[in-house]
């Protein structure tokens, strides 16, 4: 039997397929004759083509034939922002259904270039930032260029130590691919679950998981919190804005975040305790809110607020965060500008919330939903391993640093 060829070698993209801009739309493609649907630069993520919203123009019979794709080409955003440009995915749709739009750029590999480890390597040098670097940059949009892509150099290994190259990165893609649409279905369980026991509580069958069973579950109204006015006293933790501004999770959880202020003087820093909610109030209307987990500081640019002996602190985030509460937020904020509200404190504590009588009732719904909000965050981490595992995996294969020997052949 022939051994296999190991060397690696050095081409022009060009040399390798062939590269193909797509087609500029033009004034009368919106409505002219044989209208195709053409994909575009909103179309193509990174490894995936999103298909919710293709849209159609003229494309002649000539046209289609130029601007086709078919399985195994590789699409590459031509145009977008210099981080993401080159964003590439893998076709492998239906063939003569799509045509491009010159916002995208088709590769078609030849003989001697496997589709996947051509996306696998497109891939890296957007990582790497290889095509930023060949970009050029017009306002906000940097564009690759079909000319400068097909000038690069490409190194590659035979065909089949190609293919077993990118069997392996695809083993990891399709774990990443599992564990993200598990994190979706969480985020969707969670969204679905919270809204059931912020507006219905536990009923008398008790919540699955937490020992409630036959405890009913009254629905008080009451007013959100009572306004404080923070102490001051410099040299605490800084609860800094992120967790103010952006903190998705139930509290804040990170210690790296927590440092001490340095922007105001010190007698200008409020504390607040633990348990506080302090809020944004030009950002409230989006649930712009922190739960301080320790006592910290913040700036007097934020709203302290501290639950009176009926609302458990965890419990009243959630209710911040929950949509028909933020839709609440929105009502009775002022407008400012045609797109800037503030909310006041006095209208904040206008607004009246529902909720379980008993407090043991909300600490338990607020472990529930911590609970789940602890695992979409495992996963989470799972996923960014398997993301660092497989940016090593690519530097090593990807330039022959780590060779994939053929299989043993089998002996009789």
């Amino acid at each position: 039997m022939q051994a296999e060829a190991t060397e690696w070698r050095t081409a022009k993209v060009r040399d390798l397929g062939d590269v193909q801009l797509g087609r500029q739309r033009s004034p009368g493609a919106a409505n002219g004759p044989n209208q195709t649907p053409y994909l575009r630069v909103a179309n193509v993520y990174d490894g995936y083509i999103d298909y919710a919203d293709v849209l159609s123009m003229s494309f002649s019979e000539a046209e289609r034939r130029v601007f086709y794709v078919r399985a195994g080409d590789i699409l590459l955003n031509e145009g977008q922002s210099l981080e993401l440009v080159g964003r590439s995915a893998l076709y492998e749709g239906p063939p003569d259904t799509y045509c491009i739009q010159n916002t995208l750029v088709r590769f078609r590999c030849g003989d001697a270039l496997a589709p996947a480890f051509a996306r696998a390597m497109f891939k890296r040098w957007m990582d790497i930032g290889k095509f930023a670097q060949i970009a050029k940059q017009t306002t906000s949009i940097a564009h690759l260029g079909a000319g400068r892509f097909a000038a690069l150099d490409i190194t590659l290994p035979p065909l089949a130590e190609q293919r077993r190259i990118s069997d392996i990165l695809d083993i990891l893609d399709r774990a990443i691919r599992r564990s993200e649409q598990v994190i979706a279905k969480l985020r969707q369980v969670k969204r679905g679950l919270a809204h059931d026991l912020l507006t219905r509580g536990i009923d008398e069958n008790g919540l699955a998981g937490v020992a409630m069973a036959g405890r009913g579950c009254k629905f008080v109204e009451v007013g959100l919190a009572d306004l404080v006015t923070p102490v001051r006293e410099p040299g605490r933790p800084h609860l800094p804005v992120v967790s103010v501004t952006m903190n998705a999770g139930l509290v804040e959880r990170d210690p790296t975040q927590r440092r001490v202020l340095t922007e105001l003087a010190p007698e200008q820093h409020l504390l607040v305790r633990r348990g506080d909610i302090a809020y944004n109030m030009m950002r409230m209307w989006q649930g712009a809110c922190g739960l301080a987990e320790v006592d910290c500081l913040v700036s007097p640019a934020y709203v302290v607020l501290r639950m009176n002996s009926r609302l458990v602190p965890e419990f009243a985030y959630l209710l911040f965060k929950s949509p028909e509460l933020i839709a609440a937020f929105l009502k009775h904020s002022r407008g400012i500008t045609s797109d800037r509200y503030r909310l006041y404190p006095q209208d904040l504590l206008k607004i009246q919330v529902s909720i379980p009588e008993d407090v043991t009732i909300q600490r338990h719904i607020a472990n529930a939903l911590d609970r789940l909000h602890d695992r979409i965050v495992r996963e989470q981490e799972a996923v960014a391993k398997l993301h660092m595992l497989k940016s090593g995996l690519s530097r090593d294969l990807l330039t022959g640093g780590v060779r994939v020997p053929p299989p043993a052949q089998a002996t009789v």
